[in-house]
């Protein structure tokens, strides 16, 4: 069931906001795959059950990242990164590693093909936007830009790390029992 959320959770930050005109449908297959799951739930141990929401999963699993297949080919295709935010995708790109850690810890397969089809694009969206947009002309502003970016990024990425870190220690350090004196 956790492996479920984490996939909604990136079926709503990356398809269902991203291209507005894929909304309709991907509501459709998010409420879907969200009532499955919740018959799921409430049914008993039911071996048709659990294959249905299976192949749903890995449809799901194929099906969202591939959404953004339109993108990337248009980015390639035009050359042109005007709308396309470099931050944005290095959020994305980094973000996409932890679930698909999780993913591959937790050996859920529906997790693991989703989260590497979501890498790839992100990569090659990337990819697309350093070679079309920055790296293009000659002009050294741009890449100044870039450069300032990727640092205030991951300066942000790092910042979010050190106080999740924070507050996981204090919470071990409230949650430890002492030691009473003797």
């Amino acid at each position: 069931m956790k492996a479920q959320i984490v996939l909604y959770q990136g079926l709503i930050d990356r398809s269902l906001f991203f291209y507005p005109n894929y909304k309709v449908f991907f509501c459709g297959v998010f409420l879907i795959s969200l009532s499955i799951s919740i018959i799921e739930m409430t049914a008993k141990k039911n071996n048709t059950s659990k294959k249905i929401i299976g192949y749903a999963m890995y449809v799901v699993a194929f099906a969202m990242p591939l959404s953004h297949v339109p993108g990337v080919l248009n980015l390639y295709q035009t050359q042109v990164t005007t709308g396309l935010s470099l931050d944005t995708w290095v959020i994305y790109f980094i973000g996409g590693l932890v679930p698909f850690a999780y993913a591959i810890s937790n050996r859920i397969k529906p997790l693991i093909i989703s989260n590497i089809l979501w890498v790839t694009i992100d990569a090659l969206m990337l990819y697309g936007i350093i070679k079309f947009g920055v790296l293009s002309g000659n002009n050294s502003f741009e890449r100044l830009l870039l450069f300032n970016n990727i640092g205030k990024t991951l300066a942000g990425l790092g910042l979010i790390a050190l106080s999740t870190a924070a507050i996981l220690f204090g919470y071990d350090l409230i949650n430890t029992p002492r030691r009473g004196k003797k």
